[in-house]
This record gives structure tokens, sequence and C-alpha cells, in this order.
């Protein structure tokens, strides 16, 4: 019986001291697994480097006398990021699984039926777009739209929706587009993180605005402190692109009391105007 963990080592380098401190940790690891005879398999191991000057060389570093090779891009559980902090990669790979997987439902099933084939699409093929999209959602439109294509070609083959454009589908079908439930995934969380339903600490990510201002519209009473943001990487980071979206929200604080409370006031809010497709 075998027992598989991973582990991750990160740390700011700026210096030479900050490198010996890293070859240090993997020292002491490397240690730590000989005394309990748990071995490291080091052809799973790999650096990376996340910076922007690439002009930079890194410094070779080993594990048990093995040198770990350093790699542009790693998955880490389940999802593909490179030394840009990009996830185009890993947006690929997930829209080539989900358009195979998709056309073998269309292949594979003897029926026809709408509902039945929409059903297979939800449970086996939108997991796949959808899973962590809190940590790689796209603001680049060419990555939208790839993702969209997905569901987009999925529904034009379902029995009678070929000659609709692709709002009208999903209105006939009463699913929404990808994006959108992408958006609704990061309020979702959101709400998670600012009233403690996950193991996460809510000042990491979220600044609550004090300010009492209110006017006759109910605006809403968890307002997020926004901050300014120079670099593409941190502005689209989750708990930044997700700031003035939670700010629109029209709510007072039933619509906050419980989960279920707060998914109501997502779908009666029309999110529309922070949707970036054009269909």
């Amino acid at each position: 019986m075998c027992s598989v963990e991973y582990t991750k080592i990160y740390t700011e380098v700026t210096s030479q001291q900050d490198e010996d401190l890293l070859q240090n940790s993997l020292d002491a690891l490397s240690a730590w697994s000989r005394d309990w005879q748990l071995t490291i398999s080091t052809k799973k191991c790999a650096i990376l480097n996340i910076h922007q000057n690439h002009s930079v060389q890194p410094r070779n570093y080993n594990i048990a006398g093995v040198v770990v090779p350093v790699h542009t891009s790693v998955k880490d559980l389940g999802v593909t990021v490179d030394s840009e902090m990009k996830f185009s990669l890993h947006i690929s790979g997930c829209v080539a699984r989900a358009h195979s997987r998709a056309n073998l439902i269309h292949k594979c099933f003897l029926s026809r039926d709408r509902d039945s084939l929409l059903r297979a699409f939800v449970v086996y093929v939108r997991p796949l777009l959808e899973y962590a999209s809190q940590v790689w959602s796209p603001h680049l439109l060419t990555d939208i739209r790839k993702i969209e294509a997905v569901q987009r070609r999925f529904t034009k083959r379902l029995h009678g929706m070929q000659k609709q454009d692709y709002i009208s589908r999903l209105a006939a079908l009463e699913i929404d587009s990808l994006e959108k439930r992408r958006l609704y995934a990061d309020l979702v969380f959101a709400y998670k993180i600012l009233f403690g339903l996950v193991d996460l600490n809510s000042t990491d990510f979220f600044t609550l605005n004090n300010c009492n201002f209110r006017d006759t519209r109910q605006l809403n009473p968890y307002k997020l402190h926004v901050t300014y943001c120079r670099v593409d990487t941190r502005k689209f980071y989750f708990c930044k692109r997700v700031e003035a979206v939670w700010n629109s929200l029209i709510a007072n604080e039933c619509d906050f009391k419980t989960l279920p409370a707060f998914k109501t006031l997502l779908q009666r809010t029309d999110f529309s105007r922070f949707l970036t497709s054009n269909f």
C-alpha cells in the first residue's frame, strides 16, 4: 500500500542568500524523506520561475543530488499555470477535452432526445470547463469565446436548434452562457469567503467598505473596498475582478443571510454589462 503526497515550496528570490535558503529547504526535505523512508519521485518534480524578466538565468536546484528541471508551465491540482501566471494553456487543454467528450455524446447516444443529451452535457462536459474557474477565469476575449464555443457547438446540434442563434438556444434550453456561470461561481465563492463558509481568512482577499451611505434603493450593505492594480495579472485575479460586480448588487441585509438567499439574488440580477462575449 502506497501513499502519494504533493508538496510545494515557494519563496521570493532576490539575492544569493535567498537562493541558498531555498536549496537548504530542499536539502531538509530530502533528509526528512530519507529518515522516514518516503522516497521523493524526482522525475515528477519541477521548478516554475514566476517572473517577467526572461533574461534572468535561474540557478540550478537539486533534490538528493538530482537537478530539478525548470519548466515553463506546470499542472497544480488539475490547473495548468505558466511562468507568467497565465492560463491559456489550461484553457486550451480543457476545451480540447470538452469538445472530444461532447462529440462522443452525440456519437454514442442512440436517443436524440434533447433533454437527455443536454443532461449528459451538463454532467460530463460542463465540469471540464468549470473546474476551479475562480483560479483561471479568462479576461481575454479569445479565451472566452474558445470556451463558449464548446456549448455553442453542442447546442446547435440538438434537435430543433439548428436554425436558432446561440442566445435563442440558451433561452429555449433554459441554461446560461458559460461566461455567466463563471461570474456566478466567482460571486458565490466570494460570499463563502466573506461569510466564513470556507476555511480562508476573508481579510486576505477582501476589505469591506465601512461607508454607511444609504439611499432609497437599498444598496448593498457589504460593499468591498476597490483598489487600483497596475498589472493585468493582479487586475484580473479572482479577488480583484469580483469587486466591481459584487458592489453592483442592489440588495438588503436579508439577501445575505444565507447562501440560498444570496443565490436567489444572483438569479434576479442582470449582469449583462459585465459580460464581454458578443454572441
